[in-house]
């Protein structure tokens, strides 16, 4: 039910199946798992985080069929890590163990070229890491923001340019991400583009959910701020 729950588009009946699912088989890694994927997607983080960790603390990491599974709850602790504890220690952590795991996956190489390359450390091999998931999902928009935010601070601005623009151009109507025009507008900054970067920055404080101070002032002052 779970497995067939979660590729339906009723989060709701999957979370609540997910619960009951773990009450009845709490160490169950298998399950554990998918009750962190759909806390997520309910933006229930703590208690995704809490699934995941349990998770890896019962896995068998010698199972071969578990190895795909481990290395993607390891990529998933990584953004579990930013997105509510801003852990950037234990994000680096989860995804040395990830990497470990499974060097081909490309949401664990997508996932820790980012984290890699927020800290401005270790850019020359968030890069390598991220062309390499793009070698998989050439299409995909969170891969092809990924690339260009790291090109944007290798300051490549014209390279991520052009990867930005794809990510633009793959994105689906109605599924707009803010961060991807934030990102669009500050590498439009760079390249001299002041106005169309602020078009580009107003387009993404449209489209963002939550309060964006840095957004924000970007927009107030007409420059790039971090």
């Amino acid at each position: 039910m779970l497995q067939y729950y979660s590729n339906s588009n009723d989060d709701a009946t999957t979370h609540q199946i997910a619960k009951e699912a773990v009450e009845a088989i709490p160490t169950n890694p298998v399950i554990l798992f998918y009750a962190g994927m759909i806390s997520l997607v309910k933006d229930e983080k703590e208690e995704s985080l809490s699934y995941i960790l349990e998770m890896v603390k019962n896995t068998n990491y010698s199972d071969s069929t578990l190895t795909e599974i481990n290395a993607t709850a390891h990529a998933l602790l990584v953004d579990l890590y930013l997105i509510d504890k801003k852990n950037y220690p234990k994000a680096v952590e989860a995804c040395e163990m990830a990497l470990t795991l499974n060097p081909a996956n490309p949401i664990v190489l997508n996932n820790c070229a980012y984290v890699f390359a927020l800290q401005n450390e270790q850019l020359d091999r968030a890069e390598q890491l991220s062309s390499k998931s793009l070698e998989y999902e050439p299409m995909n928009v969170s891969f092809l923001d990924t690339y260009a935010y790291i090109l944007f601070k290798q300051q490549r601005y014209e390279i991520a340019l052009f990867f930005i623009e794809k990510a633009i151009e793959y994105n689906k109507a109605g599924e707009e991400k803010a961060v991807i025009y934030e990102r669009y507008g500050d590498i439009l900054y760079f390249l001299n583009k002041q106005e169309t970067a602020l078009e580009m920055w107003k387009k993404a404080l449209e489209l963002t959910k939550e309060t964006n101070e840095l957004l924000e002032q970007k927009i107030k002052t007409k420059k790039y701020v971090e």
